[in-house]
């Protein structure tokens, strides 16, 4: 059985807002597992932000030596 693990699964949730139409739409990303909440001005800075926290996994389970892909036997 495939489980998810810290380097190959995330959860968020996202929050889109307008103060007025005259401004650009804001963010809120909330990862439900840690609660932390980052906000962003623009949205087209959310992808890069999620692609920079699983790179920066990646690399911190590369270097304890771990795998970022874990199997268990059901």
């Amino acid at each position: 059985m495939y489980m998810r693990t810290q380097t190959n699964y995330a959860s968020y949730l996202l929050r889109v807002w307008r103060t007025n139409s005259a401004e650009p739409p804001r963010a809120a990303l909330t990862d439900v597992n840690t609660g932390q909440e980052v906000t962003f001005a623009a949205l087209e800075a959310i992808l890069p932000y999620i692609e920079t926290c699983f790179e920066s996994a990646v690399q911190d389970e590369e270097n304890q030596g771990g795998s970022s892909v874990r199997h268990s036997k059901s």
